[in-house]
């Protein structure tokens, strides 16, 4: 990922209007956002130090060090040894807050590791950096529009060759992999795949397992990868065989419900207007109590990131801001229908960044 020097200086500037003297970022995507690399450090302390004015320092563990010093040329980078422990690195960098300030933390920083920076500085105040780096990496600029975009396109790739591998007592589990092979195929760097199969597509986060798919079942596919450091994220509903018309009617609910957000998404409306949109539409049917999560959760570097499109997010939508569009209705021990698309904001309204949904519910043989 190329490394963007301005964002440093946003998130300096964004610390100095919030009152804070500084912010602590863990190994997370808010690190790779900030200087183009991270790594999973297990149980070790790695940080990148932002005061709020004055040098950054990226904080690694020793074995790390030559990597992010390849990786990273922003920001200066100290590292600290197994045999001495990473305490004697961080005090100098925090010591004029010994006094007292107050300190943004990454949500994502281990527990353990933000309570041994409370014992080193006691009189800091630490708060969480949610709000800050969510108005940061909300907004995506035109090249990480481009790469969403592409990411969106390799997904909906990846889902149109997997109809073909749908065939009588094939697995979810075999699905599933199927999928991910496709990925690794795209030149995705992480990939995963939900694959719901008759009951279990009531289950909005069902566990992939062993059901086999037999004539006459709905088939949900919930499916994304990364690429080129950004996230993709899309969900189909399928019938597999005929199947009774009351799947058919509530596809149209959740298709005209998957519509009606993606009309209401604009700039200058809120979060939860847009969930409103598309949970009026389910209400509206009948099937309100049905619709049982959030209408869709801001993408990017992660598949989950702030803003939410749900009922008390009154975050005002920008052009550049990205989101899932994912109504959804489940009958339990039955079966559910949920579509999704990954959507942007424009200067005027929304689009799409994957193909359009099918209007009606597909129905393959």
């Amino acid at each position: 990922m190329e490394q963007s020097p301005e964002r440093v200086i946003r998130l300096q500037s964004a610390l100095r209007d919030a009152g804070a003297d500084g912010a602590v970022i863990g190994a997370t995507d808010h690190m790779r956002y900030l200087v183009g690399w991270t790594e999973p450090p297990g149980e070790r302390f790695m940080v990148l130090w932002v005061p709020a004015s004055g040098e950054p320092v990226l904080i690694v563990p020793a074995l790390y060090s030559d990597d992010a010093r390849r990786a990273v040329t922003t920001v200066a980078i100290t590292s600290w040894h197994d045999n001495a422990g990473w305490h004697a690195g961080v005090e100098p960098l925090l010591s004029a807050l010994l006094r007292g300030g107050t300190v943004l933390v990454d949500d994502d920083l281990g527990a353990g590791h933000l309570m041994d920076l409370q014992s080193l500085a006691p009189s800091v105040s630490w708060r969480s950096c949610r709000a800050v780096m969510a108005a940061l990496r909300g907004i995506k600029d035109q090249d990480e529009l481009r790469a969403m975009e592409r990411s969106a396109a390799m997904a909906d790739r990846v889902y149109d060759r997997t109809l073909a591998a749908l065939r009588p007592g094939i697995t979810e589990l075999e699905l599933q992999q199927a999928i991910l092979k496709e990925f690794v195929a795209e030149g995705a760097s992480s990939a995963w795949a939900i694959v719901c199969f008759g009951p279990n597509t009531a289950l909005p986060h069902h566990r992939t397992g062993a059901t086999q798919l037999v004539a006459g079942s709905i088939v949900i596919l919930d499916l994304g990868g990364c690429l080129d450091g950004y996230q993709s994220d899309i969900t189909r509903t399928v019938a597999y065989g005929q199947i009774g018309d009351e799947a058919a009617r509530i596809y149209d609910i959740v298709y005209e419900a998957h519509v009606a957000a993606m009309e209401a998404a604009r700039p200058g409306v809120t979060c939860e207007s847009v969930d409103a949109a598309a949970r009026n539409t389910i209400a509206q049917a009948g099937y309100g109590p049905n619709f049982i999560h959030r209408t869709g959760h801001g993408i990017g570097l992660s598949t989950h990131e702030p803003p939410n499109l749900v009922e008390g997010d009154r975050t005002v939508l920008q052009p550049g801001m990205c989101f899932s569009d994912e109504p959804g209705i489940y009958l339990s021990g039955r079966f559910g229908v949920r579509i999704e698309n990954i959507i942007t904001i424009t200067g005027t309204g929304s689009r799409s960044l994957n193909h359009p949904p099918p209007s009606r519910l597909p129905v393959l043989e």
